[in-house]
């Protein structure tokens, strides 16, 4: 071996230098002497790798920029956002402005004018808005899709990685490494919340904006006064629009998307996990082949006991419970008894761990009907009473609905004794008073941000998925006891039956509403019908309807009504399919 950085070569290692020679692989220049070839760098080498040098790094620096240039997009769009949001938010502080000083008692109401004046310029603010969003969402390119699908596909690589790094065996850089990932994790979790959000309150400003719009319509027909042209082109401003970001009709970019993105997410690492998995098993099924294909062979130069000792310690270190494994371990058993040796400790230890032992995943105990036995029961009668709370504004729009339905037939009464009109919209009056109401209850519960109605809606699917799982293992147990299985199916169906009471008290809420538009719409047939002029408070609450939609959407994650059972059941199921493969 020479010392000048050239080397003497000969054989098939000569061959595949040459091939590679051929090919642009390796930059050396040949020499014949008398054992061989000397070969030798080229002095392009160094330039080719000064070149290679300069690529890596000019790569290297044109993504870190990407990413950066990515992120600066995504903030100045959550700084949009959260802009509009303000804008909507000044615009519901005015009318709720207007309103109490229409409410006040006071000898100094503003006049007239200056309310109007106040609704054209709130009306060409959310105009503005209107315009921006429109503007984001018909805007033909890839930005908002790249924005959302970065941030997905980040967390998707930040969980994998601190999955590997908490399981990693190189334990002088692993602490470092699980800090540097889950900092990742966090940043790329927050990016999701950050760009999403931003879009959810502006959602938010704009229901409440209607429902402002509804209690100044309710309390002008209140006094007897007629609402303001300006006011009424405002109302139907915000009926017809809605701004909402809807990047190129793909997707509403509200909370709502958290969910299914968080699914994505865990579903891939859940299959990554699985792949792992399978490696992992297979490498530990190749190395117990080999023990016993090295214990079967006749050759002198068998393997050491101790060799074998290391690598079963190994093996049980690594142990997971599978049934190909514990089969190898049986054949391992068969074939040192077949021939009359005793089972080696260490064999005897790892077949016992195998057979005590089942790796099954109760994280904290909460999951079994023991410590986390209080919790569900507490959140049982927490549920209890807001099924209670939709039951009674059930009623109350069952009442509304009912009322409206006497109106009518009195209208069509053909009798001579007919209500005054005048009685009718006092009737009309506190119809519209009672719904606004019912409004009002499901905004302060509903759209206050607080986590007691998700914690309810997610306590119901989580526990399902544990019934079912528990129900499928009792199923499919060994020692198969008949009292288990009833005991499970028993849990399975009470917790399916909280599910359906919790949604479907919801249902019943949307179901009165539609019914009280039909009645209104019906109303409004018979009276223009007759060649009458629609009441001026019929109208009002007919508007008052429209607007407002006493739909129970928690913090903006989903809808609670009969179409969420479907994605509940979905979501159980391929959990439960997820958790017995993992068992």
């Amino acid at each position: 071996m020479a010392t000048d950085g050239s080397c003497v070569v000969n054989g098939s290692f000569l061959f595949i230098l040459r091939v590679s020679r051929v090919f642009g692989l390796a930059p050396i220049s040949f020499k014949p002497v008398e054992d061989g070839c000397r070969i030798e760098l080229l002095k392009s080498s160094y330039y080719e790798y000064v070149f290679l040098g300069m690529i890596m790094t000019v790569d290297f620096f044109l993504g870190v920029f990407f990413q950066f240039m990515l992120t600066v997009i995504e903030l100045n769009v959550s700084f949009i956002k959260l802009e509009l949001h303000k804008y909507l938010e000044t615009i519901k502080i005015e009318l709720a402005a207007i309103t109490a000083d229409m409410k006040s008692d006071m000898k100094t109401k503003p006049q007239m004018s200056d309310i109007m004046i106040s609704l054209r310029a709130l009306s060409k603010a959310f105009v503005t808005i209107c315009n921006i969003c429109f503007k984001y969402n018909d805007s033909e390119n890839l930005l908002a899709l790249a924005l959302s699908s970065s941030c997905t596909l980040n967390l998707i690589r930040t969980i994998y990685n601190f999955s590997r790094a908490c399981t990693a065996t190189d334990v002088d850089h692993k602490s470092f490494q699980i800090f540097l990932e889950f900092s990742s994790l966090v940043l790329h979790l927050f990016r999701i919340v950050l760009y999403v959000d931003s879009s959810s309150v502006i959602n938010k400003e704009v229901d409440k904006i209607r429902y402002q719009l509804a209690k100044l319509s309710q309390l002008v027909t209140s006094v007897g006064m007629i609402t303001p042209l300006e006011a009424d082109i405002f109302q139907f401003m915000v009926i017809i629009n809605n701004p909402v970001l809807n990047p190129m009709g793909f997707f509403t970019v509200s909370r709502g998307l958290i969910g299914p993105l968080m699914l994505t997410v865990i579903e891939l690492n859940v299959c990554f996990t699985k792949f792992e998995l399978h490696k992992y098993l297979e490498t530990i099924k190749i190395e117990l082949a080999a023990i016993i294909a090295d214990m079967k062979s006749d050759k002198k130069t068998k393997p050491q006991m101790s060799d074998i000792m290391i690598f079963l310690r190994a093996l049980s270190k690594a142990f997971v419970t599978v049934d190909e494994i514990r089969y190898q371990i049986a054949k391992l058993s068969q074939l040192v008894t077949s021939v009359g040796k005793i089972m080696p400790l260490e064999a005897e230890i790892f077949q016992s761990i195998v057979i005590v032992n089942n790796p099954v995943l109760i994280p904290m105990g909460f999951f079994t009907l023991s410590r986390g036995l209080i919790g569900p029961l507490m959140l049982t009668v927490i549920e209890l009473n807001v099924c209670f709370i939709k039951l009674e504004l059930h009623k109350y729009l069952e009442t509304i609905k009912i009322e409206l339905a006497a109106i009518i037939a009195d209208m069509k009464s053909d009798k001579k004794t007919k209500p005054q009109m005048s009685d009718i919209l006092i009737s009309l009056r506190a119809l519209s008073k009672a719904f606004v109401t019912v409004c009002n209850i499901c905004y302060k519960y509903y759209g206050s941000d607080n986590l007691q109605a998700v914690a309810l809606s997610s306590t119901c699917t989580i526990n399902l998925i544990r019934t079912l799982y528990n129900f499928s293992e009792a199923c499919t147990a060994t020692d198969i006891q008949i009292y288990y299985i009833f005991v499970e199916l028993g849990w399975l169906l009470f917790h399916l039956f909280r599910v359906i009471l919790y949604v479907d008290a919801s249902s019943e809420i949307s179901k009165e509403v539609d019914e009280i538009r039909y009645q209104i719409a019906k109303l409004s047939q018979l009276v223009t019908s007759v060649g009458k002029i629609m009441p001026l408070d019929a109208e009002i609450f007919q508007s008052v309807v429209i607007i407002n939609n006493p739909v129970l959407i928690p913090m903006g994650f989903f809808t609670v009504s009969r179409g969420l059972i479907g994605p509940i059941l979905s979501t159980v199921i391929t959990y439960g399919i997820v958790s017995v493969q993992i068992g």
